[in-house]
């Protein structure tokens, strides 16, 4: 089976890594997989509940705050899509790759930012019922949701994200546009 959620619920359960890849987890599934002779689907339900088990044995404070943490790892690690420090021959480390770090940074905090607040503002709008709620809006809203409930659950990677900069940079484009129409 190519499904790996029981892998991703393990690796994202990890407290240790804030719910990212660890070379322990890795060693721990390849164990697995020897002793259940490549049986993908019963080598994932078992990693499925060892995951599980872990999000248990935290209790629910511990659990939170991995959440948390699990979510401020993975946007802290955006700007190492851009691979500026490899890209920058010679130059690792340097003022310039701190400036383009720093861009990144901005970059997409203004980028999540501004999506989320147009969100909220849709929603306010829409729950007030002073206008009619887009269903294009609906739609980027729950793929956002699901994509931020999927983060706190299961592994976290910065590559999971590049699927999502598309909405992020439309809603923040549609919040920018909606907040010049009203002012104008």
């Amino acid at each position: 089976s190519s499904n790996a959620s029981g892998w991703s619920t393990y690796v994202g359960a990890n407290y240790g890594s804030n719910g990212g890849y660890d070379k322990a987890d890795a060693e721990k599934l390849w164990s697995v997989v020897a002793e259940n002779n490549n049986d993908f689907p019963a080598v994932h339900k078992i990693m499925s509940k060892a995951g599980i088990d872990r999000y248990k044995s935290y209790g629910v404070m511990k659990t939170v705050d991995l959440f948390g943490k699990k979510l401020s790892y993975f946007s802290s690690r955006q700007s190492n899509l851009t691979n500026i420090n490899t890209s920058l021959v010679g130059y690792p480390n340097s003022k310039v790759s701190k400036l383009f770090d720093l861009y990144f940074l901005i970059f997409t905090m203004t980028l999540f930012t501004a999506s989320a607040y147009f969100l909220y503002i849709q929603a306010k709008t829409a729950f007030s019922r002073k206008k009619r709620f887009n269903p294009i809006i609906i739609l980027i809203s729950l793929i956002m949701l699901g994509f931020f409930f999927s983060s706190i659950f299961f592994e976290v990677a910065n590559r999971y994200a590049q699927i999502l900069y598309p909405l992020f940079i439309l809603t923040a484009a549609i919040s920018i546009d909606s907040k010049l129409n009203e002012e104008s």
